[in-house]
């Protein structure tokens, strides 16, 4: 079985030389609001509603999302920035070690500290409890 013969004609030839790559994808929602986010937020502040950004940003940059999605995408990045970290303060000197801590002054298996209070009772051995008159 072998295959037949290919056309490689001038024609054909010519015609993958003149191609035209496609267009490229169009990005996502999410990435168009990502990036637009600071101008988002300006737009907010200077009292554009949800539903007036939505059509500017379909109408300039091609968004087909709902109003729900554009509302969700801004709150929740816009709440992630609120949560990011502040950046550490120069210390003043290196961080005082900590103390060293020993197996025996930990309870269980969460390595949390025992809690300094009266002994556990004492348990009754089985002999004991046994002999306990009814």
């Amino acid at each position: 079985m072998t295959d037949p013969p290919r056309d490689l004609s001038q024609e054909k030839n010519q015609a993958f030389e003149n191609a035209v790559r496609a267009a490229p994808r169009r990005p996502s929602d999410r990435q168009i609001v990502r990036e637009l986010l600071p101008a988002i937020r300006r737009k907010r502040e200077a009292g554009w509603s949800y539903a007036e950004i939505r059509a500017a940003l379909a109408e300039t940059h091609g968004f087909a999302g709902t109003l729900g999605s554009l509302y969700s995408y801004v709150s929740k990045w816009s709440n992630a920035q609120k949560k990011l970290p502040a950046p550490p303060k120069s210390p003043e000197g290196p961080p005082a070690p900590a103390p060293p801590r020993r197996i025996a002054d930990l309870c269980g298996h969460f390595a949390q500290p025992c809690p300094k209070s009266s002994p556990p009772p004492k348990k009754r051995t089985l002999v004991e409890t046994l002999n306990k008159p009814v």
